[in-house]
C-alpha cells in the first residue's frame, strides 16, 4: 500500500474515535443530568419536604396544583420506574408532542392517582 494511503486511513481512524468519544461524552453527560433531575424531583415530592414547606410558609389556601414542579417550563408531577426494562423518567403535565419527547404524559384535567 501506499504511504499516503495509510496515513489517510490513520488520520480516517482518529477522526472516528474522536467522534465516537465526543457522541459517548454528550449521552453520558446529558444521562447524568437527567438522573439528577430525577432525584431531585423525588427530593421535592416525597411528603416530608411538602409538609416542611407548607408548614414554613403558613399556606392554608394552597391547592394541589400550586405544589407541583415546574422544570424547563413544564409541570412535573412525579417519576415513573419500570424496572423490568430498566426505565426511569419524568412524568409531565400534558401530551403535546415536546412534552412527550421529554418524557410520559399525563392527560391534563385527568385525575392524579391517590397515595
Amino acid at each position: 500500500m501506499n504511504k499516503s494511503i495509510k496515513r489517510a486511513i490513520a488520520i480516517l481512524i482518529c477522526v472516528i474515535i474522536i467522534v465516537i468519544a465526543i457522541v459517548s461524552t454528550f449521552f453520558i453527560v446529558k444521562s447524568i443530568h437527567e438522573k439528577t433531575i430525577i432525584d431531585k424531583v423525588y427530593h421535592i415530592y416525597s411528603n416530608d419536604y411538602i409538609q416542611d414547606n407548607l408548614d414554613n410558609n403558613n399556606v392554608e389556601n394552597t391547592t394541589q396544583d400550586e405544589l407541583l414542579l415546574q422544570i424547563d417550563g413544564e409541570t412535573v408531577l412525579g417519576v415513573i420506574k419500570i424496572e423490568k426494562i430498566g426505565y426511569e423518567g419524568l412524568i409531565y403535565e400534558g401530551t403535546s408532542l415536546e412534552t412527550l419527547a421529554k418524557g410520559v404524559g399525563h392527560f391534563e384535567h385527568s385525575p392524579y392517582l391517590e397515595r
